[in-house]
């Protein structure tokens, strides 16, 4: 019985083990992954580290297209053609064209989602156009490495992308949540009299697992606000003659829930702001501490006046939860929010209200 025991371990240690059979110099290492739409299907776009012994060569990275009728049938493709199994765990970024988010998200993401090795931390974004051409940006005659088009995305007003939902783990955890929406950051490729250049251009949120609505700059700050991503973006506050630039510290939200009787919910939100001042631009007469202590609260105003407008804009008028309103619903009424035909469906039966509590954490002599 002993010995049938151990031949037990030794089978299930050789037919089960998590160890590749292939060494990396058999596999396509992938840096970034780029999906669009084609006439034939889904047209899949790889930008793949070259396992080069050649010493000389310049070029680290080469691009590898394949079209299938899903992402999974495009990617075995792209295996046929470069004589290499795909490895993923290098991957940098998924981009996807707006085309195709067109069909729904989730018939995008699938495979990703569910492929043991990408990485949880992998960005997602969409792109305004062929999102295969983000990958092929040249940089002095080379490939631009996949792992820098991710550092364009803290330009514009977005935060920090990994604060402020894009990755992998996020946005699949979003699509499978009923009571909350997908939130992704956009590119867009621009020709300059120095080649073709990647900018953001804003982010896109979703309903359900379709884009309905593009972000404005401020709408993508309240958005991290009210759902707690950390940002330092600075804020300018315009008082008489004066300008003041805020460098946010940190800032914590509370929020409160209660019934109304519009078979809806009042949401309270008060956020405490840890504010720094960075500057002040005068042409009149110079602000004491005390004055710009006063003045510092316009910047809570600001804040509260952005998250509004946002919370009107997406989640009111385009029923777009990217917020997660609901998801203080579902803790706060479990209850009552088992009873709901669906969040989305009453979303417009709900109040906001927005207050603040700002502290200036430091006043430099040198800005008065």
């Amino acid at each position: 019985m002993k010995k049938l025991l151990i031949y037990f371990i030794i089978i299930c240690i050789i037919t089960l083990s998590g160890c590749s059979r292939f060494s990396l110099d058999e596999r396509s290492i992938i840096e970034g992954i780029a999906i669009d739409i084609h006439d034939d299907g889904i047209l899949v776009t790889t930008q793949v580290y070259k396992q080069s012994g050649n010493q000389n060569e310049t070029e680290k990275y080469e691009i590898h297209e394949a079209i299938g009728n899903t992402v999974y049938d495009a990617l075995q493709n792209i295996s046929h053609i470069s004589g290499k199994r795909p490895f993923y765990s290098y991957n940098k970024i998924i981009i996807i064209s707006y085309d195709a988010l067109k069909d729904g998200l989730y018939n995008v993401l699938d495979y990703f989602i569910r492929d043991n090795e990408i990485r949880h931390n992998t960005l997602v974004c969409c792109s305004i156009g062929k999102a295969g051409d983000m990958l092929k940006i040249k940089n002095e005659g080379q490939l631009m490495p996949a792992e820098r088009i991710t550092t364009l995305l803290g330009i514009a007003g977005i935060p920090s992308y990994k604060t402020a939902s894009g990755e992998l783990l996020d946005v699949g955890t979003r699509m499978q949540d009923e009571c909350t929406d997908v939130y992704l950051p956009c590119l867009k490729l621009v020709e300059t009299n120095e080649g073709k250049i990647a900018y953001s251009e804003g982010s896109v949120a979703f309903s359900k697992d379709k884009p309905i609505y593009n972000l404005s700059p401020e709408e993508q700050l309240a958005f991290c606000y009210i759902n707690g991503y950390e940002t330092h973006y600075p804020l300018t506050v315009e008082y008489n003659t004066a300008k003041l630039v805020f460098s946010l510290k940190d800032i914590d939200k509370d929020i409160k829930v209660s019934k109304n009787g519009n078979n809806g919910f009042d949401f309270n939100i008060k956020f405490n702001i840890n504010t720094i001042l960075e500057e002040v631009y005068s042409s009149g007469k110079k602000y004491d501490d005390a004055e710009i202590k006063q003045i510092s609260n316009l910047l809570g105003e600001k804040i509260c006046k952005m998250s509004n407008l946002a919370t009107k804009n997406v989640l009111l008028k385009y029923k777009s939860d990217i917020f997660q309103y609901g998801a203080h619903v579902r803790q706060r009424f479990p209850k009552e929010y088992s009873n709901l035909s669906s969040w989305h469906d009453i979303i417009s039966n709900c109040t906001f209200n927005f207050t603040h509590e700002v502290t200036l954490s430091r006043v430099g002599e040198n800005n008065l």
